[in-house]
């Protein structure tokens, strides 16, 4: 009985302890009381990819106001503007993604892909 005890009590202590680590990372949503960090937005934009385009793109342009230099972030904002069809702010994007990682291949990779999908494909080639 008391070792059933022990090992209820063990859990007890488990689940706590995790639901206050939970609450003490701020697992809360940007505008709903929590931190609005860059680090929040950029999570809340890839939140969004997959449900609604504008809306990220949103949340990757409030974490870029607030780090510059979240290359993520700028990379995730191109990736969404080439979807609906904006290739210039798609490129734009990428560009000020290269200026803090130019040695990323995959920025390279998307940047020819965005102008492949506009019909451009010289500067597909050329990067």
């Amino acid at each position: 009985m008391k070792k059933k005890l022990l090992n209820g009590c063990r859990i007890l202590f488990t689940i706590s302890f995790i639901l206050l680590i939970f609450l003490l990372t701020g697992c809360q949503t940007p505008g709903k009381g929590g931190p609005e960090t860059a680090i929040d937005w950029y999570n809340r934009g890839v939140f969004l990819v997959d449900k609604n385009n504008q809306e990220a793109i949103e949340a990757f342009q409030k974490s870029v106001e607030l780090d510059p230099n979240n290359a993520d972030s700028w990379k995730a904002m191109g990736w969404c503007l080439n979807e609906i069809g904006k290739h210039s702010e798609a490129v734009s994007a990428y560009d000020q993604a290269l200026q803090i990682n130019p040695d990323d291949p995959e920025l390279w990779h998307r940047k020819g892909l965005v102008f492949a999908r506009a019909g451009n494909y010289d500067e597909a080639v050329a990067g």
